[in-house]
């Protein structure tokens, strides 16, 4: 069996340092996007809550002043 010299196995390690580092960062890349749906679902859920509210509240606010509406 051969004897693997010293700049082969470091060219060997930095490869797999390098795919090692590309498979962590595609997992990064999948974890910050999921990430960023789960923060947009809840946005929009928390500024139609919002809206709702805001509209429920005027409603009764303009049915209060004028009870003919009701």
């Amino acid at each position: 069996m051969k004897r693997i010299e010293l700049d082969q196995m470091v060219t060997i390690l930095a490869n797999l340092g390098i795919i090692g580092g590309l498979v962590f960062i595609g997992m990064q890349m999948k974890q910050d996007r999921e990430i960023a749906v789960v923060d947009r679902m809840v946005s929009f859920e928390s500024n139609y809550y919002y809206w709702a509210e805001l509209v429920t509240a005027h409603s009764v606010s303009i049915l209060s002043r004028n009870p003919r509406h009701a």
